[in-house]
């Protein structure tokens, strides 16, 4: 924005007119309009003079910066400015000057207001809150950007985040995540673990995160609030103490991270946090929920060579059932584990349990015949069973044809494609705590025929 520009909108949001200024300045009113104007050219100490009426810092003018109008009154941006006042200070306060401190208010006043204006945030929407500690100083101070709907505290949820460096050297721009979820279920040193696998799990999601993002940033910290930070960072950006970019630059990153944070409320959906992170984990242990990656999943288990010939029988045993989780519709579904498919389609040799003869193509991940597997008790009725369906007893190795005809075809050739798996399996499935009749099936299955 011009200068002539920037002097007009600031006298303009403080409510002056030109009379008045130029009254208060005891200069023509005609010379105030040439220089707004742009007709005439403005000299420093004609400019000093109209900053210091209009309560402006002349350099602040000078380097144009950020304008919002905030009511009746001119937002001048200065973040860049304030982060590097709250780096530079933040080691000289203690437990003992903490009650009131004016470098800690910078962190939970100053800049949550500067980008909330800075950026024109919905406060509807997201909350910004910043944290220089409880009582005393944190080792790690930060400022948040919060969906409301998804959290409003940095312990849990999804979030964006400023996070000062322990050693005050610099601060990343953070796409990260609250640790409460993986310590509660995992305890401190598993949910670390699981944290990251989470971070990397929602990078393969993610589609908009900007192409500079570090997936692993350095705090410097010692202490475990610290630790969990840097575990549960997504995506970050890092700035140098010596190198702060403009305030301009600031805004206009944070801008691009909430596009991604706004992309992973999409995936995150109708489900909790909790629910979603229950989703994630169940993919990176192996288990999946939808019919096309489930296919690709076993695909690449077959293709690993991790099962062994030893493996490939049944147990006979009673398994536990996994809880439900939720899909990102809001709807309950049920997990299945790749490798207990696998390990199904191995047993059966590749082939059609409905009628070996039938041929099929060469599976290209390792050149064995191509089945498909399928729960004969199918997995949405899990609710209906003390123990788990996604056991290899209850899955058959079925060709492409029956496996389409048990779900879409006519009830008189499904009938007889049932049937023949029914009477292979009942007793392996009674071995497994799946006692069924045929007529109990059949329902599941909502044939009508007797």
């Amino acid at each position: 924005m011009e200068l002539n520009l920037v002097l007009k909108k600031i006298r303009e949001g403080k409510n002056i007119t030109l009379s008045k200024m130029a009254n208060d300045l005891n200069w023509p009113i005609s010379k105030l309009s040439k220089i707004e104007s742009g007709n005439q050219e403005i000299t420093v100490t004609e400019l000093q003079s109209i900053c210091e009426l209009l309560g402006e810092n002349i350099k602040d003018v000078v380097e144009q910066k950020r304008i919002t109008s905030v009511g009746n009154k001119p937002f001048i941006n200065n973040l860049s400015q304030e982060f590097e006042k709250l780096i530079i200070n933040y080691k000289s306060v203690s437990r003992e000057n903490f009650a009131n401190n004016d470098i800690v208010k910078i962190a939970t006043k100053s800049i949550p207001e500067s980008i909330a204006k800075g950026v024109d945030i919905d406060l509807q929407k997201f909350l910004v809150k910043g944290s220089g500690g409880n009582g005393q100083p944190a080792e790690v101070p930060w400022v948040s950007i919060f969906i409301r709907d998804i959290t409003t505290t940095a312990t849990k949820g999804l979030y964006l985040v400023f996070l000062i460096k322990a050693d005050f050297s610099g601060m990343y721009l953070s796409l990260n995540q609250g640790f409460t979820y993986f310590k509660d279920k995992y305890g401190t040193k598993e949910g670390k673990l699981k944290i990251r696998k989470a971070s990397k799990e929602v990078r393969n999601l993610l589609t908009t995160i900007p192409r500079d993002s570090l997936f692993d940033i350095d705090l410097a910290c010692s202490n475990s609030l610290g630790k969990g930070y840097e575990a549960g960072n997504i995506a970050a950006k890092y700035y140098s103490i010596d190198n702060l970019p403009s305030s301009d630059e600031l805004i206009d990153d944070i801008r691009s991270y909430l596009i991604s944070y706004e992309e992973l409320k999409g995936h995150k959906g109708f489900r909790t946090v909790d629910q979603f992170y229950d989703y994630l984990l169940l993919k990176e242990d192996g288990y999946e929920i939808d019919d096309e990656k489930d296919k690709e999943a076993i695909d690449e288990v077959l293709g690993s060579n991790n099962i062994k010939e030893s493996e490939a029988e049944f147990k006979g045993e009673k398994k536990d059932k996994k809880d439900a989780i939720i899909d990102n519709k809001g709807k309950k579904v049920y997990p299945r584990d790749s490798k207990v498919a696998a390990n199904a389609l191995k047993i059966a040799g590749y082939k059609c349990e409905v009628d070996e003869t039938h041929s099929s193509f060469t599976r290209r991940s390792n050149g064995k015949n191509y089945t498909e597997s399928h729960h004969l008790i199918p997995v949405n009725c899990q609710d209906e069973f003390e123990y788990s369906l996604d056991v290899e007893e209850n899955i058959c190795s079925i060709c492409s044809n029956c496996h389409n005809c048990l779900h879409y075809g006519i009830d008189e050739e499904r009938v007889k494609l049932l049937q023949k798996l029914y009477d292979e399996r009942k007793d392996h499935l009674a071995r497994v705590g799946l006692e069924i009749n045929f007529d109990e099936l059949k329902k599941y299955y909502k044939i009508c025929q007797s």
